[in-house]
């Protein structure tokens, strides 16, 4: 039998992938989340589980209004051991070095990471050259060259931590007032490289359009 967590969260397996977050901010404004508790396990399972997580500055104003701590760790306890002692060890961190792999134009989002080497990856990730854009008309797939931020946070700022597919994710919500010594660097793509992102971006452009 299905806890009453697990019933919960069928309803958003059920969706498409992109579907279910942005299911889950409509169901939170239309008073569906009066139990904190249930609020952030089922928060923690679709962030965990979602590809292209939009509407961040719609989730950034629910997580202010929503994050207690006791309720976070309690949601760790329940899920993940690891993750639960790892976010008490950041806490009592006067400071943790940050990451984050984005595009030049992006918005400064919400989800970071410890891992230098993983935010470098995700900068990588999906990139769409400018000629690529030009070439099927779209100008939104250029979002500028991959961008490595880094910087250093107070371990109270942290509001959550992930690690269940190794990427070390550290939840910051409001980033551009807590991080310290914010470094952006461009990455610089190499021709090689340049052409297989072009190649695999083409493969993604396809698939999301078929």
């Amino acid at each position: 039998m299905m806890s009453k967590q697990e019933d919960h969260l069928m309803k958003y397996w059920l969706l498409n992938r992109p579907d279910r977050l942005p299911t889950f901010i409509l169901d939170y404004y239309q008073g569906d989340y009066d139990d904190a508790k249930m609020f952030w396990n089922t928060f923690r399972h679709l962030w965990v589980d979602g590809e292209f997580t939009y509407n961040v500055k719609v989730l950034r104003h629910i997580l202010l209004e929503r994050w207690e701590s006791e309720i976070v760790l309690d949601s760790h306890r329940t899920c993940c051991e690891d993750e639960y002692q790892k976010i008490i060890d950041l806490w009592a961190e006067q400071k943790v070095y940050i990451y984050r792999g984005q595009r030049e134009h992006d918005d400064i989002g919400i989800s970071w990471t410890l891992d230098k080497n993983r935010a470098s990856w995700f900068a990588d990730r999906f990139y769409f050259p400018k000629s690529y854009a030009e070439e099927v008309g779209d100008d939104s797939l250029y979002r500028g060259n991959p961008t490595l931020l880094s910087g250093w946070i107070k371990g109270k700022d942290v509001a959550s931590y992930f690690n269940c597919r190794g990427e070390n994710e550290v939840l910051i919500i409001n980033p551009k007032d807590c991080i310290n010594d914010l470094k952006i660097d461009v990455i610089e793509v190499k021709q090689n490289d340049r052409e297989k992102e072009e190649n695999f971006g083409k493969s993604v452009f396809a698939l999301i359009n078929r």
